[in-house]
């Protein structure tokens, strides 16, 4: 009955997902077709095809979504077709270790309060299910739903690690078969797509410069280190595949591979990513030592010979590059500031017992900085507002209060705005400043204090950017931006209305090749200021697209503010290829809010990530959620030490290597505000840990329908 119950939400909980997803423009529907049919015909492939499609089906930079996301509709579809056929018979299976079932239990309970508390709005006023239809409740970190988009990882891990028991095989069969080669194409195909990324951009041998690598993550959009944690976690099972290689052409392709991810590691020129590498390293050169290899001979030590030598050639062909030696170079004075960053971090925590003990609940970190970081920095943000909205200052307020961006105001240690006046009182008791902003360090959230003649709009929503304010003054920029298709050579006509009330506002309007982060080729509307007032101008520009749309790389067309208090809104953007006038743009007048327009800090990324992990999940789930990520670590890692070097079994030092690697990366970042890799990682915690069971002849072997392998009496 629950198998049912599992498989019939998940199938309503998919068919909603689509309903409202903007399928348009990719391939995602044929490849959710393709999975489905595939899991039809048989659902042991989820154990290769998850783990190969979950790092690289992506589309965030094109949708502009991601709160739902695409891994979203494949694991739904997943449940929904693997639940649905799962056969009740008795089955021997393997099993778990207690500890790491009780950390599963008590980071389920962690999970559950930590959301709860992240849903929480700033105002203090709870849950209000009338945010859900608010434009900015699933399109921006500062929304209290940010939570959601955090918990689901454990919900989806929750959900599929029944699965993985089930179908891994009384001896773990399948994780050999299954699982360990679908880690391997996902790491190819990101590898592949690290290495396309350096040839479009900086080139394949260009080690001075400081472009660092994105790859198929867009979560990187804000800077972490997503493709740090995936490839210290997928790198070190490699050697696992060499070590059971049976023939040259599987040697050959693991040594293949195993170049491939050390480029892709050593070009993310990430000092955490070398540290995980050395570690798993000395990990599965230990664990190779200790491990009676089933065939020992000339063809197994001569491929640890090469896969040595490998790594030796690419750890030489970086270590003079340019970039490595001034970021080693700069090593000292880096982690000064790290550690400034976490002391800040641990001062914007409330200060009472129950948030020691339970967090200040999961996403709340983006928020939290937005209204209490020491240094007083404005980070840039953006809201998409409706016209009827604008204006109305009750509403305006309540969503500024329950989002944490636009409001003049203050927030008390306790974290809840303490000021209640309206926008329309603080303009009529003259809280304005010159430039028709709030005084103090927040910006107003509209900018007259009468409402606006719907006449003067083209579009029911509008845009709304608000330029950031650091100390540094770098990196400030926020930047919107949407994929279009320019044809290289070809007349365009590009055109936004814009308005605003900051004298010195400018507003960034371009377009770029980009693949997340760092732009080039730029061709630019020339800045200027514009005039201020509350009518929209007509900004508009012919140009030539010259060698843009020539090469593979993406093109973005980019919106962003900077100047001082400087908020801008923009409407009606429109880019047409002349002479026939075809629209070009989706979503321009932004009445389906970020469809398709997604966004990017390019340079300054601590107001959106604390860059530690253990931390990360001290301040969101308290010690309650630290021990319980403890207690998973000490359970797996203390089951994989005995069969590694006790049992001296291979296949244990490699699943050692991989979690090791992935907890240096989380030494300096904070990993699980990625669902994908949280994921990822739980779904190698439940593989490495699961123990094989005796097989009696009395009891079969677990089957999944459809596949090849059947239990026998």
């Amino acid at each position: 009955m629950f198998r049912w119950a599992v498989a019939g939400l998940a199938m309503a909980a998919l068919a909603a997902a689509l309903s409202v997803y903007p399928l348009r423009g990719h391939w995602l529907a044929p490849l959710l077709l393709c999975y489905v049919a595939l899991l039809c015909w048989r659902p042991a492939l989820w154990l290769f095809l998850l783990p190969a499609l979950l790092p690289v089906v992506d589309l965030a930079p094109v949708t502009g979504w991601f709160f739902l996301e695409e891994i979203d509709l494949i694991v739904l579809a997943t449940l929904a077709c693997c639940y649905g056929r799962l056969q009740c018979e008795k089955t021997a299976l393997p099993a778990w270790a207690p500890l790491l079932r009780t950390g599963v239990a008590v980071m389920t309970i962690a999970s559950m309060i930590g959301l709860w508390r992240g849903l929480q709005t700033w105002s203090g006023s709870g849950f209000d299910f009338a945010m859900l239809a608010d434009p900015n409740a699933f399109s921006n970190y500062f929304s209290p739903f940010n939570a959601a988009r955090i918990a689901k990882a454990w919900l989806w891990t929750l959900l599929l690690l029944p699965l993985l028991r089930r179908t891994a095989g009384s001896q773990l069969e399948r994780l050999s078969s299954h699982f360990v080669p679908g880690m391997l194409a996902g790491l190819l195909l990101v590898a592949t797509a690290a290495v396309r990324e350096r040839v479009l951009f900086p080139g394949l041998f260009n080690l001075s410069t400081d472009y660092r690598i994105t790859a198929p993550f867009s979560a990187m959009h804000t800077g972490g280190a997503a493709l740090d944690g995936y490839l210290a976690l997928c790198a070190p099972l490699v050697a696992l595949w060499l070590h059971q290689a049976r023939c040259w052409w599987q040697a050959l392709a693991g040594l293949a591979l195993l170049g491939l991810a050390l480029y892709a590691g050593l070009a993310t020129f990430s000092r955490g990513l070398y540290a995980a590498y050395a570690v798993s390293l000395l990990v599965v050169a230990a664990g190779w030592w200790q491990a009676s290899a089933p065939a020992t001979g000339r063809s197994r030590r001569l491929t640890a010979a090469l896969a040595v030598l490998l790594v030796t050639a690419a750890a030489l062909a970086f270590h003079d590059g340019y970039y490595v030696e001034r970021r080693f170079a700069t090593t000292a004075t880096d982690f000064d500031h790290r550690r400034q960053h976490w002391r800040d971090v641990l001062g914007m925590m409330d200060d009472d017992g129950a948030t020691s003990a339970l967090g200040m609940g999961l996403g709340t970190f983006p928020a939290t900085y937005y209204w209490r970081n020491p240094g007083q920095e404005l980070p840039p943000s953006y809201r998409y507002v409706k016209q009827e909205d604008d204006g109305l200052p009750e509403e305006t307020t309540r969503q500024s209060r329950s989002y944490g961006n636009d409001i003049d105001g203050g927030c008390s240690k306790s974290g809840r705005i303490h000021d209640e006046r309206t926008l329309e009182d603080q303009f009529h008791n003259n809280h304005l400043d010159a430039s028709g902003c709030c005084g103090g360090r927040y910006h107003c959230d509209r900018f007259y204090g009468g409402q606006p003649d719907d006449s003067r709009f083209h579009s029911s929503r509008f845009l709304r950017l608000s330029a950031g304010r650091y100390a540094a003054g770098y990196g400030e920029l926020l930047r919107i931006w949407q994929t279009v298709p320019l044809i290289a050579g070809r007349e365009y006509h590009l055109s936004a209305d814009v308005r605003t009330a900051s004298p010195m506002a400018l507003l960034h309007l371009r377009l770029c090749e980009r693949q997340l982060l760092y732009p080039i080729h730029c061709i630019a509307v020339p800045l200027q200021r514009r005039a201020t007032g509350p009518d929209w101008q007509r900004l508009a520009m012919n140009f030539n697209a010259g060698k843009l749309g020539s090469r593979a790389a993406p093109v973005r067309l980019e919106l962003a503010v900077e100047g001082q208090n400087a908020v801008v809104e923009v409407t009606s953007a429109s880019l047409r290829l002349l002479p026939d006038d075809r629209e070009l743009l989706r979503n321009g007048d932004f009445n389906q809010a970020n469809d398709y327009w997604f966004f990017s800090s390019d340079r300054h990324h601590l107001p959106w990530h604390i860059k530690n992990l253990a931390l990360n999940l001290y301040f969101e789930m308290g010690a309650t959620g630290l021990l319980a990520a403890l207690v998973l670590a000490f359970g797996a890692g203390a089951e994989l030490l005995v069969r590694a070097f006790a049992q001296r079994e291979f296949a244990a030092a490699a699943w050692l290597a991989a979690l090791a690697g992935f907890q240096v990366v989380g030494l300096f970042d904070s990993l699980v505000d990625v669902p994908r890799i949280a994921l990822l990682c739980m779904l190698v915690v439940g593989a490495a840990s699961l123990r094989p069971c005796q097989v009696f002849p009395s009891i079969r072997r677990p089957v999944m329908p459809g596949s090849s392998q059947r239990g026998k009496k």
